[in-house]
């Protein structure tokens, strides 16, 4: 049987609804210019009396704004024309980016064999200064002590020329010795490095043998197990061990000879430890 026109005009009346319909479900899938597509912008609202109860798309009404008095209050979103001139400048921008990050990467690797050969020379000159400048001091401590020698030698002559007491020589010569410059500083940093010295000498042996424990547990890779395959723990161990270590102990105490001498009480502790 031909279809008549009216039953070709009562399925082609529904066709705008369904183009609606088809961009409604379409249009969040899409983009223009990399930009995602309203479809309460660009196609109207859809109708729930069109559409059947379980259709999937009679609940998009409400994604869109629900009535067109909700939508109409809404500000629209417009979206700028796309612009050449900008999406050179943003490329532009992330090659000056590139550049610059790559520049960084270049600075790490220079500037700290920079910072160590400047510190290293200005160390260098430092020291340079520091010894011309206690050469120089120790000079003049040398001659104010000459000259007081020689003072005190020119007044012990000329009070024996005039009958006065001769000097016994008990008595030095006098130096006003001064203190020298960041003394103070020098002395409190190297008893600073001393004392971290001595701490360092009492906390490095736990740390040693701390890392050695731990090395030892992480060589350990299985666990000894029972002829029958289970594993046996941590505390079974221990006791075994220590049943061993006893019956070790009670065998030289029957003995009474540890290695050609008489077992002390503390040595029987160490081995029941």
């Amino acid at each position: 049987m031909w279809p008549t026109q009216s039953h070709f005009l009562s399925h082609t009346s529904d066709s705008p609804m369904y183009i609606n319909r088809t961009f409604h479900l379409a249009l969040p899938n899409l983009a223009i210019n990399g930009l995602e597509v309203p479809p309460a912008q660009f196609l109207p609202p859809l109708r729930s009396s069109s559409a059947p109860a379980n259709d999937p798309s009679s609940g998009l009404k409400y994604l869109n704004g629900g009535s067109n008095s909700q939508q109409a209050s809404e500000p629209v979103v417009v979206f700028e024309p796309f612009d050449n001139r900008k999406r050179v400048r943003v490329e532009d921008l992330c090659r000056e980016e590139e550049d610059l990050l790559r520049d960084i990467a270049l600075l790490k690797h220079k500037i700290p064999t920079t910072a160590a050969s400047r510190f290293s020379g200005s160390a260098t000159e430092g020291l340079k200064l520091d010894d011309k400048a206690l050469d120089s001091y120790l000079s003049n401590i040398i001659q104010a002590a000459t000259s007081s020698v020689s003072h005190n030698a020119g007044g012990s002559e000329s009070a024996s020329q005039n009958g006065g007491p001769k000097a016994t020589g008990k008595a030095g010569p006098t130096v006003d010795v001064k203190p020298l410059p960041r003394q103070d500083d020098t002395e409190q940093t190297f008893g600073d490095a001393v004392n971290g010295l001595s701490r360092l000498t009492k906390v490095m042996p736990a740390t040693v043998a701390k890392m050695d424990r731990a090395r030892l547990a992480g060589e350990t890779k299985t666990p000894p197990t029972h002829a029958d395959g289970m594993a046996i723990s941590r505390q079974a161990r221990f006791d075994a061990r220590r049943q061993r270590k006893w019956i070790q102990r009670e065998q030289s105490r029957r003995l009474g000879v540890l290695k050609g001498r008489w077992i002390l009480d503390s040595e029987w502790r160490q081995i029941g430890r």
